[in-house]
């Protein structure tokens, strides 16, 4: 059999029909994906879990060297952070800044300052912008305000991450629970951002829901990359991402063996596989690595 869309000899042979031209006519794929790691900073919060420096670089090292071009840490230990830089990898590193700081401007000025000082490559701000996350701001970061006044204050954050020379993915909570015509005015307004995240905090929705909504932020946020954050807690993250990509969304997320806390998110191998079986797309991932990656992460992470 010769080589084809689907099949690999040796390696893979999947259905056809995954690159059937009916089969794919709603759907608006990117031209590039990319992938980006969080075992670094989700992976991090699972109960128990206490990685030594020497743990984090050795991650970042093999994370590497399969081709993984992007991973999120905590930058609440710069070392880590520094460390990693140092290294001199292909791989960038994004760090969050908090939702009870990135809509309080003293704090968010000192987040961004502080990530750029440690070499962070991509500065994540995420912002509570639902009904449901106004609270959250107001019980644990002390601020209460209007909806309208949450845009106002992410606009001023990153515009401020902007003026600092940074790369800014604004991270919009609770997506898909948001009045759509607001969700839209929210994403366009700060599409001054260089990635607009969706995050779905708990996964209230089905994988089409990804897809319509992706479909709706792409027509607004100009030439900014669109990325999704999903969650495990009805078995449905890894579904919800791919119908985010089938909506056009070009940066897809996960963590090794999808070790997080709670309900988890994506493994990035079944993602970085899917992307290539499925969607024909060069990853530029050596799928074979991650085996023994995976091993590493359960052995380290325990």
């Amino acid at each position: 059999m010769t080589q084809s869309m689907g099949y690999r000899e040796g390696m893979w042979a999947v259905s056809p029909y995954n690159f059937d031209r009916n089969v794919r006519a709603s759907m608006t794929l990117p031209a590039r994906v990319q992938l980006m790691d969080l075992t670094l900073r989700e992976g991090r919060q699972v109960d128990g879990v206490s990685l030594r420096l020497e743990d984090v670089v050795e991650f970042a090292r093999r994370i590497d060297a399969i081709g993984i071009p992007l991973i999120e840490m905590h930058h609440d230990d710069p070392e880590e952070i520094r460390q990693v830089k140092k290294l001199g990898l292909r791989l960038k590193v994004q760090a969050p800044v908090h939702p009870t700081a990135a809509l309080n401007p003293q704090l968010c000025r000192q987040e961004i300052d502080h990530c750029l000082d440690v070499g962070t490559d991509i500065i994540c701000l995420a912002f509570a912008v639902s009904d449901y996350n106004y609270r959250l701001v107001e019980s644990m970061g002390g601020l209460k305000v209007s909806r309208e006044e949450a845009v106002d204050l992410a606009c001023e954050a990153v515009q401020y991450g902007k003026s600092k020379g940074a790369t800014i993915s604004a991270n919009l909570m609770d997506f898909s629970r948001l009045d759509l015509d607001w969700l839209k005015t929210i994403a366009g307004r700060i599409a001054g951002a260089d990635i607009i995240r969706m995050d779905d905090i708990c996964a209230p929705c089905m994988p089409e829901v990804y897809e319509h909504r992706a479909k709706q932020i792409k027509g607004v946020i100009g030439d900014a990359i669109l990325g999704i954050h999903s969650h495990d807690d009805f078995d449905l993250a890894t579904a919800g991402q791919l119908g985010a990509l089938q909506g056009g969304t070009e940066m897809l997320e996960g963590c090794i063996n999808g070790i997080v806390e709670r309900a988890g998110i994506p493994n990035t191998a079944v993602l970085a596989a899917v992307l290539e079986l499925f969607y024909g797309y060069d990853t530029g991932i050596r799928l074979d690595g991650f085996q023994e990656l995976a091993e590493f992460v359960a052995d380290v992470w325990n």
